[in-house]
């Protein structure tokens, strides 16, 4: 589903991304995706971008004046839940990380294909392993494809107290925060990575994840502080003199 949203400006915090492994830049490609939804015809005829920071401005002016790139021609697989459960079938091994593996061989084995980035699902399922063994692999999958990040300890935990509390019959809460006004941007943006990761457990597992309207609420409550933060930061910036960089519309 397409979302309208016109909007005059656009703001990088930054200039780089989590690639589910590292962080690493932003590539041209994606730089001009997000400096190009600054501007919309009949409401704004000119889009202009920006950053906070006089590197990121310079990085990201860089990447927009640069040529475009050769889109690539590789095609990336990547197996559904079934595929996962008929493989395991198939090799008659329960372990993710085998299952994986086996079909990672069978995507690099015609040169036209390539497998999809299990980096992040198979470093969940190292993290989460003794936990997760104790699941039928059916209800293993929808935490190995939650979207969480193992470098950050509430991730695991969440998904590690869910393991748990299906497996018990019990019920995960939601993690605590402090006082969202005492919190940095990068802890709510952070913050707003866990909730989100607790509304996907709650759509896989409702009864073992249950409070979703205090998440949502909470969200609200998060986006409302990020945007105060975001209003003060830009305020105290003359974006113009920094040389924003502009589009035209149309």
């Amino acid at each position: 589903m397409g979302m309208n949203l016109p909007i005059e400006r656009v703001i990088f915090i930054n200039h780089e991304k989590y690639n589910g492994k590292d962080m690493v830049n932003l590539d041209e490609g994606l730089v001009k995706q997000i400096a190009g939804r600054a501007g919309r015809y009949g409401k704004y005829e000119k889009g202009f971008y920006g950053a906070i920071s006089p590197s990121t401005l310079s990085f990201v002016r860089n990447q927009v004046l640069t040529e475009p790139t050769t889109l690539p021609t590789d095609f990336f697989l990547s197996p559904s839940p079934e595929t996962v459960l008929s493989l395991a079938t198939s090799i008659n091994d329960q372990a993710f990380d085998k299952i994986i593996n086996h079909f990672i061989r069978f995507a690099m084995s015609d040169p036209r294909f390539k497998a999809d980035k299990w980096e992040c699902p198979l470093a969940i399922y190292h993290a989460t392993k003794t936990s997760l063994s104790t699941l039928p692999l059916k209800n293993q999958i929808p935490f190995l494809m939650a979207p969480g990040n193992t470098d950050n300890p509430a991730h695991v935990e969440l998904i590690l107290d869910g393991c748990i509390a299906l497996l018990n019959g019990e019920r995960v809460e939601v993690p605590e925060t402090p006082r969202l006004n005492l919190m940095t941007l990068s802890q709510l943006e952070d913050t707003v990575t866990v909730f989100n990761l607790y509304r996907y457990l709650h759509y896989q597992f409702p009864e073992t994840y249950p409070s979703l309207d205090f998440v949502n609420a909470k969200m609200v409550e998060i986006n409302t502080h990020i945007e105060q933060k975001l209003t003060h930061n830009s305020g105290n910036i003359d974006f113009f003199s920094a040389g924003f960089g502009k589009r035209k519309v149309g």
